[in-house]
């Protein structure tokens, strides 16, 4: 369903029962999606209006704020959601990530340690961490934890991140031979599994970092490989650029 339908079907939702939270938080999710800032914080405001402890309501209405730079209101309503939820690492690495594209690295930081803290194996917190230590130019750091975390992530949206990082953060050394055998390693791994290969991760918060600050040839390498992940171009074009990089 596209967004404006649904947009219209939450609202004659609202209009039925006005105190349904789960209408009024999807309104919201469809009026941000909309761009429609003022009229999603109206929405989300109603539903913490009903349920003050709607944890999702208040990270919604925290992001809305964010898209505003609204950010003193945003903090405040992040800060009441780890209130409300402060073992769950699904709620820090949200929060995380809303810092990251804020700009506020040491507090998206301590989101992500947060998350780690509540749950040690958690993928998305580990992998969240890893990338904030590239973009804030920690790349030895990040090196590290990426290479100790290769054989541990398992699931598949998650499974190739720490070798990607490991590739990234060898590139970022100029330490051009280690990253070469880490791309090839990569293809490797790719080639051996099927498609879909689940990677649903948003690599645009990290894409500026790399840009500014690797050499155009291991960028053109590094873009061609997220493009992949993302399914955007095919592995036989990777294969190709590898191949020629080896003659």
């Amino acid at each position: 369903m596209a967004v404006p339908e649904a947009q219209e079907c939450f609202e004659k939702a609202t209009e039925l029962d006005k105190n349904n939270t789960g209408a009024w938080f999807n309104l919201g999710l469809a009026q941000r999606n909309l761009k429609e800032y003022n009229d999603a914080i109206r929405s989300y405001k109603k539903v913490i209006a009903i349920d003050k402890e709607n944890v999702d309501a208040w990270i919604g209405l925290g992001i809305t704020y964010r898209h505003l730079e609204d950010y003193k209101e945003a903090k405040e309503c992040f800060g009441k959601a780890t209130e409300l939820e402060e073992n769950n690492p699904v709620v820090w690495v949200i929060i995380g990530t809303s810092y990251v594209k804020m700009k506020s690295y040491e507090e998206a930081k301590r989101c992500f340690e947060k998350a780690i803290k509540s749950d040690p194996k958690y993928e998305s917190g580990i992998a969240s961490l890893i990338e904030l230590l590239i973009i804030k130019g920690n790349y030895g750091e990040a090196f590290e934890k990426a290479r100790a975390n290769v054989d541990l992530f398992k699931s598949d949206e998650y499974t190739f991140l720490p070798s990607f990082f490991v590739a990234v953060s060898l590139a970022l050394q100029n330490k051009h031979d280690e990253f070469m055998e880490w791309m090839n390693k990569l293809l490797r791994y790719l080639q051996k599994v099927e498609k879909p290969w689940g990677i649903s991760w948003d690599f645009s918060d990290i894409r500026p970092t790399l840009e500014q600050r690797l050499k155009k040839e291991d960028m053109t390498l590094i873009s061609l490989l997220i493009d992949v992940f993302k399914e955007e171009k095919d592995l036989v074009v990777l294969e190709k650029e590898l191949k020629i990089k080896k003659e």
